[in-house]
């Protein structure tokens, strides 16, 4: 039976197939996930480079996260150095507001690149990077006491931001839907290069139809892929 384009399957005896031709697949191991979630045919995969595994692909996910805590400071003033630059002189009991103004101030930090809550200090604050910093692999913050007393500087990342590599389309999941489990890492079989058609990609979880459209005009053809459809999508 010939193929018809402006079908979404082609019938045949045996079922409906989906319009993607592989060109390039592989059994690869996806990584457990605590949601157990189930996914379809061509979900969007992006490659873990820290844990070295396949999940599903987040737009956005690259978004990093520090944390500053100056443990049982009791006076004094400390500085912030981000990416070569280094702020005014920062009270050791700053609310979070304050933090953010004073690195707002630097010329490698724009309004709206980072968001500072928590605190105030010395209790912990969260430097969340987006703007101009979303989807990028941030320096960590360096921290000098000054006059501070009594401090102890604790610096953590929580999200190594892009450098993670799951805001990326890589392959998808083909030819059969891949359970992932909780705390077993599953080995299922992906496809690396091939021509899909737009209509069969589905969503995943918080992902949107334009975020998706962007992700897949970013360079899918480099990775082998063409995304037939995509073009006429608005």
């Amino acid at each position: 039976m010939a193929q018809n384009a402006n079908q979404l399957f082609v019938e045949q005896s045996y079922g409906a197939l989906l319009r993607c031709h592989s060109k390039s697949t592989r059994s690869k191991t996806f990584a457990a996930s605590a949601s157990a979630p189930l996914l379809a045919k061509l979900t969007p995969l992006a490659f873990n480079k820290v844990t070295e595994k396949w999940v599903p692909w987040l737009s956005g996910a690259g978004t990093e996260v520090q944390t500053l805590n100056l443990g049982a400071a009791s006076a004094g003033t400390f500085t912030i150095s981000f990416d070569g630059e280094t702020t005014a002189a920062i009270a050791f009991n700053a609310t979070a507001a304050a933090v953010q103004a004073a690195l707002e101030l630097l010329s490698n930090i724009d309004p709206g690149d980072v968001v500072v809550t928590g605190g105030p200090l010395p209790a912990t604050i969260t430097l969340t990077f987006g703007g101009n910093l979303a989807n990028k692999d941030i320096p960590a913050i360096t921290v000098d006491g000054g006059s501070t007393t009594g401090e102890t500087i604790t610096i953590t990342t929580s999200n190594a931001g892009a450098n993670n590599g799951i805001d990326k389309i890589r392959a998808f999941v083909w030819p059969e839907t891949v359970q992932l489990h909780a705390t077993d890492e599953v080995l299922g079989t992906v496809c690396l290069a091939g021509a899909i058609h737009y209509a069969d990609i589905p969503l995943f979880s918080t992902n949107t139809a334009n975020q998706l459209k962007a992700a897949l005009r970013e360079g899918m053809r480099e990775l082998g892929f063409t995304i037939d459809g995509l073009d006429k999508v608005r």
